[in-house]
């Protein structure tokens, strides 16, 4: 009977013996593999029967195992977050309790590669088909940095600057690209390159390069044009040749009648690329002209000049333009007593001065009317002589679309006087605070050209007016003068 209590007793007492270092076991394995919620839940088994020195121990595992799941956790969250900072260094405290946490070092070399910087200078750059040379400045917070890859017609290589490129002759006809690749423990920037093929080298050849043509009429003759370059032009043509239809491979040479008892010898040039060839050309004496024929031919020719030049329309409407030019670039002095991005007047001694720069077209219609529309830039400030020739930069900028109807007095070609009015849509911005307002202002004022020179005089008010997105806005009647002096000059062809 004994021998069986004996006998029960060790088989119990093996099984707990099996069952705390079972538990123990596993909770080990699952530490080790960064399992902390298992590992806590093991030690805490396996604390239920331990004694002695076997508790202690256990009770400073499952400590370690809460610590190392508190850090994770709070690393995973700011990972998530983006905050690579804050989560390195709590992976870090992981690794320090348990080196054998493999999810905890992957996601530590992630946070930082996160947190390595490297920016460069230009990337991407282009080269001629003769190759050259680039520096490329590399900034970067890393210990150092590597160039890993290159195209095989580069060398890329480190210097105090930062990274040197240079590339070699390309001497295809077809353009190559490649990358240069830079890394900064773990982090890569990439420069992309371009390099144009060889222009090839351009030829010309021409079907005939010598002609000799009859004076007494007019002749033509077919000239074929063999080349590589994208187009040719003929140049320095005698005043008795023509050219007609000139297309990629031909063109047609056409000598006016010799109305002269002399030869007459000409050359003109075809020239592609860098390529030139030199035509020759010589005609014979034309026929003696008749002098009874001679007045009524200058009195025809003349008459038909007058006619062009002057064609009757143009003296039967009234008041209608006689000039030609309607392209406008103008230069000028404004005064700005109205700040549209803070929807107030602004006094006498807080009135801005404004250059202003700008292009227009102005057609010129019949019976005096004209429109005009343009582009006009104006910079602000309160002291332009500053601005112009201190050390002060302009304060606000505003870019102007006019249109303006104006209506002419037509005295000559080479006078009118003028009056114009009309809406000028604004876009008014702040250089120190990017603050905008986009304001709609009437411009009305007086003007005078004298030639090719046009000058304007005028005011302008405010009649719609937006701020942004911070909610002025009106419409109605003009009520602000916006601006009490407009100055401008321009130069019209």
């Amino acid at each position: 009977m004994l021998r069986f209590l004996f006998f029960i007793f060790i088989i119990g007492y093996s099984e707990y013996a099996f069952s705390q270092a079972s538990s123990l076991s596993r909770a080990n394995e699952c530490f080790n593999l960064g399992d902390y919620s298992c590992a806590i839940r093991n030690f805490e088994a396996a604390l239920r029967n331990a004694t002695g020195r076997d508790r202690q121990l256990i009770e400073i595992n499952i400590l370690r195992a809460k610590s190392c799941l508190e850090w994770t956790t709070e690393a995973n969250y700011f990972f998530e977050k983006r905050d690579f900072e804050n989560a390195a260094t709590l992976y870090e405290n992981v690794l320090k309790e348990n080196p054998n946490d493999e999810l905890a070092r992957i996601q530590l070399e992630k946070c930082r590669a996160e947190l390595i910087s490297l920016k460069l200078s230009k990337n991407s750059l282009s080269f001629s088909a003769k190759g050259g040379s680039v520096d490329v400045l590399v900034t970067t917070n890393a210990s150092s940095y590597s160039i890993i890859s290159t195209p095989s017609w580069c060398k890329a290589s480190i210097n105090n600057y930062g990274v040197l490129i240079v590339c070699e002759d390309n001497s295809a006809l077809t353009q190559r690209e490649g990358q240069v690749i830079i890394q900064a423990e773990g982090k890569k920037e990439q420069i992309n390159i371009l390099q144009e093929g060889k222009v090839p080298d351009i030829e010309i050849s021409l079907s005939k390069t010598g002609f000799i043509f009859e004076g007494e009429k007019e002749t033509k003759e077919v000239i074929r044009v063999l080349t590589n370059a994208s187009s040719y032009s003929i140049v320095n043509l005698p005043s008795w040749i023509k050219i007609e239809r000139k297309v990629a491979d031909s063109f047609i040479i056409v000598c006016l009648e010799n109305n002269t008892t002399a030869q007459r010898r000409g050359s003109f040039q075809i020239i592609a690329g860098d390529k030139e060839v030199n035509v020759q050309v010589l005609q014979n004496e034309g026929k003696k002209p008749v002098f009874e024929n001679v007045a009524p031919k200058t009195t025809t020719a003349t008459t038909t000049k007058t006619n062009t030049q002057k064609p009757q329309p143009r003296e039967n409407c009234f008041n209608c333009p006689l000039t030609n030019e309607i392209l406008g670039f103008s230069l000028g002095y404004n005064r700005l007593v109205f700040d549209p991005i803070n929807n107030r007047s602004l006094n006498s001694a807080s009135q801005l001065e404004g250059l202003n720069i700008g292009f227009f077209v102005n057609p010129l219609l019949k019976y005096g009317f004209g429109i005009q529309v343009g582009f006009f830039v104006d910079f602000y400030t309160d002291n332009i002589g500053n601005s112009l020739f201190g050390d002060s930069s302009f304060d606000y900028y505003s870019v102007k679309l006019p249109l303006h109807l104006q209506y002419r007095l037509n005295f000559s070609e080479s006078f009118n006087l003028f009056v114009f009015g009309g809406p000028n849509l604004t876009f008014f911005e702040s250089s120190n605070t990017n603050d905008a307002a986009y304001p709609l202002i009437f411009e009305y004022g007086v003007g005078m050209r004298v030639e090719r020179l046009q000058f304007t005089f005028g005011k302008s008010s405010r009649s719609f007016y937006t701020k942004g997105a911070e909610g002025f806005f009106y419409i109605g009647t003009p009520d602000y003068t916006y601006q009490n002096l407009m100055l401008n000059v321009a130069y019209m062809f």
